[in-house]
């Protein structure tokens, strides 16, 4: 018979019975609960943390188990014989110092077997062998330690059981693949937003949006809860703001449960310190607090808690256990609730009791839920529910990890429907499984109807009350099923695969399919490939390979595997998921910039003014004195100058930077130096003669004060126009500001008030204009103490406050990622936790947001730097680690994920920073990466299917660099601003500005914002231009483009690139003179000369047909275009030919 479950006809009754009928006279019963702990046996007085119930000796009991905290406190382990419980130790050896534990049939084997969160040592397993316990090795992760919740479900889709696992301290969230078997993975390092989250106390499972997968919900004490979206074979989201839930109290745990049956889940969040608890109404998706008008709001400090339906009405209540507090009990009357407390215990509870985790089960058999509460330090309770009772049916799951998810519907013959989602979990000592007891009020029957998590749905029909349903996966008749996708990988690198697919037959007959392989790329180019899986037999499984793959253009790819024979299950015929590809390729061999020394720090800057960015690498750190080294770039390679540019430095690098400090027109260089040198060293400036060939002017500048120097960081703090210099120190030396006057150093330390530590070391830090006020504040950075913000406020000293946390503070950068105008920071720390910070100064000055971003980093931080690598207008984030993998952090719309291992950036060297720079002027940014312990790396960025701007300034009345100057490129509704700085922890990044247009063909507008108080708008400005601009010699309004032109000089990218045999060259100049365009191959020698006379103002065009300066069609290859106005480079960009 079909079932009446959501039919809209049903509906309608349900409604008439609501409007027309009183409440079941079974609502009226009490609610009455007695301590029979001491009974029962199980009246323990140790340091317990929670309990958990399950039937590992099959006996149809429900059996307990109580993990205990202290060091020394075994878990207990307790055998259910009737009405007594009885010491099980002799089935196992049991572990100590644990925060929680689960039943769970961990091997699919039909038995309950143990998941122990052990608390400082690796979480274990104890696998069931005929009513015995036997441990299985722990898995080695090296988040493995201060574990504090789990949750089990098949989050990859694969048909085996995976583990979440919230750890506190600085210890990274886990997803453990296939945890019981042999192939376990931690997928938190492929998915990085999991790993978030600062004080983690629980994980809750809740399918926010009945699509049958499981988001994850993270508690974290003191720091935000955090809202991952599932989307599927274990890719996940942040949804920023939690959907509603992303409240900062001190959060125990999240218990789920559709309180008012509605049909979707609500979220009820535990709180300690007495705060106020929360109830988050589901309203579809996005969530609202009706703690207070429902009546749960509380102000105890919660330990643990359960839904749980104690007098079977139908109505879920509340079971909260408080530290400190007598426990609650808060009736449920479907949109609010009644505090019962009084009617529940009587005088059992009298006085402060101190309880924690909450475990529920009918222990007795009798039909009524009872439950176990573990006390940290008092006799734990084991509560009989004596209450008046309503009919009711238990929901048997198997305990089967892969069913996590399944949503079950029941409908009384009364007409109430009541969802149940089983989702089992430990939360903080506290055992969830989905309230699997369901109260009936006065039905006699119910039809239930499950959903599995494939989407499969099975109808068990109309079920007697007061029995227990066996619910377990029917399977349909024909069901071919796509049980894991091989390959591509989670995160799949820049180059060939070959797709490939397991298929497996749950279906009840022999099944076979046509199987398709399908990728959708940026363009909405498809790719396909066809596959037969020949005949498979009930559970048969077949992996099936398809045509090799290599992808074309980076960006979006969106995979799909689709069965083409319907089946009677259409639910696990399709598989999709969506990945970001890019190539980046380590060259830096090939470039002859690897740099053998031990690296430290580095900066971007063009030395001879060539066009070109040349580079230098500054070695020693921790490892002492070690030779520095200067690179010309030559186009196509580097060559080592350091001699020739007599910039030969043997002493203890820690930072460097170049700026034009003496206002002539070229990059002057200099050293902070003896960071790690107790008698100091002194630091170094070094002056340009223009043709990148340097003079040491220390002592006349007035730098060459022997100390130990770690980073230094360049601003014109007094907008004079001379580019000054903050230098931070080791621990004991005092922190130095140097104003620049006419190239000559004045030390202003004392006269600005800036702050000394004796017992914390500098660190790097930046000038930026914070407050948007209009000059430059100083954000300086310390390991060991916390951070500071010099605000400038036009008084003789700054204006300081805190900042930031105690941490130790080694890399930092600027960037407005937010899009919101002004500029947040990202903190990267050696302590364990990185945080990007946003920008609130109206309000909280910066606010720590590395959780809900996602860019925790959690690692030995060392460096960080901001990038938009794919130019499509929104700031990405590198970061550089000392014992772990390097992170690319990409912008999806305010929340970061992690995609190094996907792009080739997951350096694992010891590095000790990164900087960007595109080094080959295409139009983006590629990526430098300073290594201690082994080669550095130049990542040159692929090629993008994404349009550019790119732009350099040149101040006249501000200083020479442009420092503080701010550029807003207007791309229709959105407004992308970029402050010129460069800052990258200890190092410098080139300081040209790159817009990314995505695939707008221009911008609307550029407007550059000078630190001398200047506006110039430019504009409109075509796609892939190279700029340069002079402050003052722009118009600074533009009505029209076509009669007013820029004073600034562009190349753009040959279109169409790649060609066969023809393309165009666009260009711009900003004055009448003579303009040569050159073409080289990639050995530097020239071919051809395509343009050489004098040419007006404006934009335009040249041809060229493939052919040398002879006529000879060239080969294949890459080749380099040169725009030279008036003798000098001013713009390059590459173009591909291909015969």
């Amino acid at each position: 018979m079909r079932s009446r479950i959501g039919t809209p006809a049903h509906l309608c009754l349900q409604v008439a019975i609501f409007l027309c009928a009183t409440l079941p006279t079974i609502s009226n019963a009490e609610i009455r609960l007695r301590d029979a702990a001491q009974a029962w046996g199980v009246a323990d007085d140790g340091l317990a943390s929670g309990g958990a119930f399950g039937d590992f000796d099959a006996d149809g009991r429900p059996d307990l188990i109580v993990t205990r905290m202290a060091r020394g406190e075994q878990v207990l382990l307790y055998r259910n014989i009737g009405r007594q419980f009885v010491d099980a130790s002799d089935r196992w050896t049991p572990p100590e110092n644990s925060m929680g534990s689960l039943f769970a049939d961990v091997d699919d084997d039909g038995d309950d077997d143990l998941y122990i969160i052990v608390h400082r040592a690796p979480n274990q397993i104890h696998l069931n062998e005929g009513g015995r316990f036997v441990s299985t090795p722990a898995p080695e992760f090296r988040e493995s330690q201060n574990a504090t919740g789990a949750i089990l479900a098949d989050f990859d889709e694969d048909g085996v059981g995976d583990a979440y696992i919230t750890h506190r301290f600085d210890y990274g969230n886990q997803l453990i693949s296939d945890f019981g078997g042999s192939s376990l993975r931690d997928l938190s390092l492929l998915v990085s937003p999991l790993r978030s989250g600062q004080e983690s106390f629980g994980a809750t499972p809740i399918d926010i949006d009945g699509d049958g997968r499981l988001e994850i919900f993270v508690t974290s004490w003191g720091f935000v809860n955090l809202l991952h979206r599932n989307l599927g074979a274990g890719r996940f989201a942040t949804i920023q703001g939690g959907a509603g839930t992303a409240s900062r109290a001190a959060s125990i745990l999240g218990l789920p449960a559709d309180y008012d049956n509605d049909g979707d889940t609500d979220l009820y969040v535990l709180n300690g310190h007495e705060s106020p608890n929360e109830l988050y109404r589901n309203d579809g998706g996005t969530f609202t607090d009706v703690a207070r008008q429902a009546g749960v709001a509380g102000e105890e400090s919660s330990g643990g808690g359960a839904w749980v339906d104690l007098d079977n009405d139908g109505y879920l209540d509340l079971l909260i256990a408080n530290l400190g507090q007598t426990p609650r009990v808060y009736r449920g009357r479907g949109t609010y609730f009644v505090d019962a407390s009084i009617e529940a215990f009587g005088d059992t509870t009298s006085g402060a009791r101190v309880h924690s985790g909450v475990a529920v089960a009918d222990i007795d058999l009798d039909g009524d839920v009872d439950a176990f509460l573990a006390s940290p330090g008092e006799t734990d309770m084991l509560l009989i529910n004596d209450s008046d009772q309503g009919t009711w049916l238990v929901l048997d799951m198997d305990r089967n990890p892969t069913y996590a998810g399944a949503q079950i519907q029941i409908l009384g013959s009364d007409g109430r429907q009541q969802t149940r989602t089983y989702a089992p979990a430990s939360l903080l000592g506290s055992t969830h499984e989905g309230a699997l007891h369901v109260g009936l009020g006065e039905a006699t029957s119910a039809e239930v109807q499950v959903r599995w998590p494939d989407g499969h749905v099975d109808d068990f029909g109309t079920v007697q009350a007061t029995t227990k349903v066996q619910l377990r996966p029917r399977g349909s008749g024909s069901d071919l099923a796509i049980l894991e996708v091989l390959s591509p990988e989670l995160q799949q690198r820049w180059q060939q695969i070959e797709p490939r697919v397991r298929l497996r037959n749950t279906g009840r007959t022999t099944a076979a399919s046509a199987v398709m392989f399908e990728v959708t790329g940026p363009r909405g180019h498809v790719e396909t490939s066809l596959r037969e899986s020949g005949s498979l037999a009930p559970g048969e499984e077949r992996e099936i390979t398809f045509d090799a793959w290599k992808p074309g253009l980076p960006g979006n790819h969106n995979f799909h595997v689709r069965l083409l024979t319907p089946d009677d299950h259409a639910g696990n015929d399709v598989w999709s998921q969506q990945q970001i590809l890019h190539d980046f390729t380590d060259e830096a061999g090939a470039l002859g910039i690897d740099n053998p020394g031990h690296s430290w720090a580095g900066a971007f800057a063009d030395i001879d003014n060539d066009g070109d960015l040349d580079l230098y690498v500054s070695n020693g750190g921790t490892y002492g004195n070690d030779v520095n080294a200067m690179y010309r770039n030559e186009g196509e390679t580097f060559t080592n100058v350091t001699a020739a540019a007599a910039v030969v430095d043997n002493g203890n690098g820690a930072s460097v930077a170049f700026a034009d400090f003496d206002r002539d027109g070229d990059q002057d260089l200099f050293l902070s130096r003896g960071g790690f040198s107790r008698r100091g060293q002194s630091d170094r400036l070094l002056s340009n003669d223009g043709a990148g060939v340097f003079t040491d002017i220390s002592a006349e500048a007035g730098v060459d004060q022997a100390s130990s120097s770690r980073a230094v960081v360049l601003g014109d703090y007094n907008n004079d126009g001379f580019v000054d210099l903050f230098v931070s120190h080791r621990r004991g030396r005092d922190n130095t500001l140097y104003r620049n006057v006419a190239g000559v150093f004045e030390n202003v330390s004392q006269q600005r008030d800036i702050v000394d530590s004796t017992s914390a070391w500098g660190g790097p830090g930046v000038f930026s204009d914070f407050d948007n006020d209009g000059d430059l504040d100083l954000y300086a950075g310390f390991l060991g103490e916390y951070d500071l913000i010099y605000a400038e406020v036009g008084m003789a000293q700054y204006a300081v406050s805190l900042a930031g946390d105690a941490g130790d503070l080694a890399g930092i950068a600027a960037g407005d990622y937010d899009l919101d105008g002004d500029l947040d920071i990202h903190v990267t720390n050696s302590s364990g936790r990185s945080a990007l910070r946003r920008n609130d100064m109206s309000t909280t000055l910066f606010t720590d947001v590395g959780s809900e971003t996602g860019t925790e980093n959690l690692a030995v931080g060392t460096g960080c730097a901001f990038i938009d690598f794919d130019n499509d207008g929104d700031l990405d984030l590198l970061v550089s680690n000392l014992t772990s993998i390097n992170r690319m952090y990409v912008n999806e719309g305010g929340a970061y994920a992690d995609h190094a291992i996907a792009f080739g950036l997951d350096d694992d060297r010891e590095s000790r920073g990164v900087m960007v720079g595109d080094i080959d002027n295409d139009g983006d940014e590629d990526v430098y990466v300073l290594n201690q312990d082994g080669a550095n790396g130049l990542y040159r960025n692929g090629d993008i299917d994404h349009g550019f701007l790119r732009v350099q300034v040149h101040g006249v009345e501000s200083n020479p660099d442009g420092i503080g100057a701010r550029l807003y490129a207007h791309l229709g509704d959105r407004v992308l601003m970029r402050e010129v700085n460069g800052t990258a922890g200890n190092s410098y990044s080139d300081r040209s500005v790159t817009f990314g247009l995505g695939q707008r063909s221009k911008d609307d507008s550029l407007i550059v914002s000078w630190p001398s108080g200047i506006r110039q708008h430019v504009g409109p400005l075509a796609a892939n231009s190279l700029l340069q601009i002079e402050e003052g010699l722009t118009p600074t309004a533009v009505a029209d483009d076509s009669q007013v032109t820029p004073a600034v000089s562009w190349l753009a990218t040959a279109y169409p690139n790649p060609f066969n045999p023809e393309t165009v060259l666009r260009f711009s100049v900003g004055v009448e003179g003579p303009v040569v365009i050159d073409l080289y191959n990639a050995l530097g020698q020239r071919v051809r000369r395509l343009l050489e006379d004098d040419v007006m103002a404006g934009e335009h065009a040249v041809h060229w047909d493939g052919a040398d300066e002879d006529g000879h069609p060239m080969a294949t290859g890459v080749y380099i275009s040169t725009l030279s106005v008036a003798g000098h480079v001013k713009a390059r960009t590459r173009m591909t030919l291909l015969r």
